[in-house]
């Protein structure tokens, strides 16, 4: 994957979060994701944390203020 392409995918990512498609959001990510820092394990479990953050954080929105790639 070329390091545009792999900016559209984070774009397209983060353009899901925004829009609050959670589900769109997991289709993102391995059915094995691990997030650490709020310790999720598996789809289903970002699932519901999204579901908790939209309805804690409605106005919630992301913006990439800068983006750099590595080749």
């Amino acid at each position: 994957m070329s390091l545009e392409e792999n900016e559209a995918l984070v774009r397209r990512y983060y353009e899901a979060a925004n829009q609050h498609n959670v589900d769109l959001v997991v289709e993102f990510l391995a059915p094995s994701f691990v997030d650490y820092t709020n310790k999720l394990e598996g789809q289903e479990s970002l699932r519901e944390f999204g579901n908790l953050l939209d309805k804690g954080f409605p106005d919630l929105h992301w913006t990439i203020e800068e983006m750099v790639s590595y080749p």
